[in-house]
């Protein structure tokens, strides 16, 4: 139960649960949030790959057969601004629905110089030792 909640209520972490078919039952907030472009009704609608698509399928059928042990697959999503983001997805399949846990694959080495600096501004003042009159 409290698993179920955790997952359903992640700010990190994509919780998608199907059918066996792979049609969406349900998702936690964060995936909605996430695909609210592309409207998904089956999980295979946010990988925009075809080779990716065959190979999300074919982890779908792997975690089938092995029940309870989970597949991990890599898929590119397509965004609004028709770039890619990429997503690690864990896959099981248990009494016949199957359960996607997954979250973004964030490139750390290409923020900017501006969104460093904002970044680093943030965490001084969260840590108390931000001087307002020198910005610094």
């Amino acid at each position: 139960m409290s698993t179920v909640y955790i997952l359903e209520n992640s700010l990190d972490l994509f919780y998608v649960v199907t059918d066996s078919d792979g049609g969406i039952v349900s998702a936690n907030d964060l995936f909605k949030a996430y695909s609210s472009h592309i409207k998904p009704k089956n999980i295979i609608d946010i990988v925009s790959n075809e080779s990716e698509r065959e190979t999300l399928l074919n982890a779908v059928k792997k975690a089938k057969e092995r029940t309870p042990e989970p597949m991990r697959v890599y898929a590119a999503t397509k965004q609004k601004n028709n770039s890619e983001r990429f997503n690690v997805w864990n896959i099981y399949s248990i009494m016949g629905a199957i359960h996607f846990i997954g979250f973004q694959l964030i490139d750390v080495t290409s923020i900017t110089a501006h969104e460093y600096e904002r970044q680093r501004l943030w965490l001084k003042k969260q840590r108390g030792n931000y001087d307002r009159r020198t910005n610094r």
